[in-house]
């Protein structure tokens, strides 16, 4: 009997370890620092996210903040501040979810009004949810940085940047919530280096190379395709301050077959209907010869 207890509470002990592995690996946190939120997804990818801040206007006040190079593509609730009451709101979604460990939400600027900042921000409300096509929520913490490290009228140059935004996969979708239920494509990524500048977009289409072409057009997620049939190859750019982009291709998911195929299809058909005919009409005098 004693056995078969220390057995059972040896189990569930065990059990306790498993639930909170469960737990932490669906969990998200979010950093709040003196010059940005970001979110650290925790090796999960999420498609959702609401925060409800508040902050002591007394310890310090929030000069801006922008959502520049932000992982999320559509704002329900654009970022906003109230010095006056001391909160920031927000509430967004990411298309194609995103699995990132810093990634930014929003930069904002932090000013001090004393010599230490102690309580910082708390949250009061807000959610993050899985990409799991259940909108399941994740658990959600905030982490205060050191706040009283923000520091106003820093005139020290960073170093160049000479590396592109990081890799990232567009995805094409279409919703009926979304451009009328037409197709659209949705992209994100970050860079490590200066940030995030501006994306762009260009269609090819199918026997045209993009050399050729040079409508590149400023885009921001989700973007509508104006080639609804989807017979266009669609490029997105990703380009840094700093002036370097990286370029990623999504095939035409309804390639157009070139004309010069079909001329091809035809002579092959053609020819094999003369092949056809001849060999009937030399089968047919062979016949009548020895008949």
């Amino acid at each position: 009997m004693t056995m078969n207890k220390k057995y059972f509470v040896g189990m569930l002990g065990l059990s306790g370890i498993f639930l909170l592995s469960i737990r932490i690996a669906f969990a998200a946190v979010v950093m709040l620092g003196p010059s940005a939120i970001v979110m650290d997804t925790q090796g999960q990818s999420v498609n959702a996210i609401e925060l409800h801040l508040t902050f002591d206007p007394r310890e310090f006040s929030i000069e801006s903040i922008d959502d520049g190079g932000s992982i999320v593509d559509m704002w329900v609730v654009p970022p906003t501040f109230s010095n006056d009451a001391g909160t920031i709101d927000l509430s967004g979604i990411i298309p194609g979810g995103i699995t990132t460990a810093n990634g930014k939400i929003v930069s904002l600027m932090v000013v001090p009004k004393g010599a230490a900042i102690v309580k910082g921000f708390s949250l009061v409300g807000g959610q993050v949810l899985l990409n799991d096509g259940k909108g399941t929520p994740a658990e959600l913490s905030v982490k205060n940085l050191p706040l009283s490290s923000a520091v106003t009228g820093n005139t020290s140059s960073a170093p160049p940047d000479f590396i592109a935004p990081d890799l990232f996969t567009p995805e094409v979708a279409k919703s009926p919530d979304i451009f009328d239920g037409k197709y659209f494509v949705s992209f994100v990524t970050t860079d490590q280096g200066s940030g995030m500048d501006h994306y762009e977009i260009l269609e090819v289409p199918q026997g045209k190379g993009v050399g050729n072409i040079v409508s590149w057009q400023k885009a921001s997620s989700p973007y509508l395709l104006t080639d609804q049939t989807l017979g266009s190859d669609i490029y997105v750019r990703a380009v840094d301050k700093a002036g370097n982009f990286r370029t990623v291709k999504i095939p035409a998911a309804h390639p157009v077959e070139s004309l010069a195929g079909r001329w091809n299809e035809a002579a092959l058909a053609i020819g094999f209907g003369i092949l056809l005919v001849g060999s009937s009409l030399i089968a047919w005098k062979r016949k009548r010869r020895h008949g």
